[in-house]
């Protein structure tokens, strides 16, 4: 699964959660999965300076 799919999905089931903490925690998970793509992408295009 694509990290953009993942997001989606999370995203999807934090706005059909029924309560508030599920509502968050699934927020937290979609933001980290944006996060952690941030991250892969820098890295490859620093790799890619320095060769």
């Amino acid at each position: 699964m694509l990290p953009e799919e993942k997001y989606i999905l999370l995203m999807e089931a934090a706005y059909t959660a029924t309560d508030k903490d599920t509502y968050y925690k699934l927020m937290q998970k979609s933001d980290q999965v944006l996060k952690d793509t941030h991250i892969t992408v820098d890295n490859i295009n620093a790799e890619a300076e320095a060769a």
